[in-house]
């Protein structure tokens, strides 16, 4: 089973109009609110070209696709100039920008945490990484627990506990009409 996940999680409230203005889906099973976005090195390709053109618009993003990730450094690609620019409309001062990629169990996951702009954690769980990352062994929890998530009862972990193991994907919101 795959298991492809980037998305941004905070506990913090804001404006639901700017989240559908920017066409994303947003879950929220418990106080965190994770805000779904497209996997994979080439995700932002995966929204429709008149919903991306929108959004980078809507952010007021000039940029070339991908020209500002860290490819040297596990090819975080959450870690963007997209998420940072719907953060930062959203008003968020403290997130966590989380990534999982897991292929019939076996995989990694990333996770950093930013509060007001700065990044407080860039961990992954992948023991080939380079870069200025710090092997984690989970660190999605990790950065939940910095945001102030704890684990409910009858939860077996922060992650369960916001909601994050209910989905395997959000790709579904992003597909071309073709797809």
């Amino acid at each position: 089973m795959v298991h492809f996940i980037e998305a941004i999680v905070t506990l913090q409230n804001f404006d639901a109009l700017v989240v559908e203005k920017l066409n994303l889906p947003v879950f929220q099973y418990s106080p965190a609110k994770i805000i779904g976005l497209p996997h994979s090195l080439d995700g932002l390709g995966r929204w429709a070209p008149d919903q991306f053109l929108q959004l980078a618009q809507d952010l007021d993003i000039k940029f070339e696709i991908f020209s500002d990730l860290e490819l040297d450094e596990m090819a975080i690609t959450v870690d963007n100039s997209i998420t940072h620019g719907i953060a930062n409309k959203l008003g968020l001062k403290k997130f966590a920008l989380i990534q999982t990629e897991y292929h019939g169990g076996g995989g990694e996951q990333a996770a950093m945490v930013y509060i007001d702009g700065n990044r407080q954690l860039h961990g992954t769980s992948d023991k080939t990484a380079i870069g200025q990352i710090t092997l984690l062994k989970d660190p999605i929890n990790q950065a939940l627990q910095m945001l102030g998530i704890n684990i409910a009862d009858g939860f077996c972990d922060e992650f369960s506990t916001v909601g994050l193991d209910r989905h395997r994907t959000f790709d579904k919101y992003f597909l071309r009409e073709n797809d």
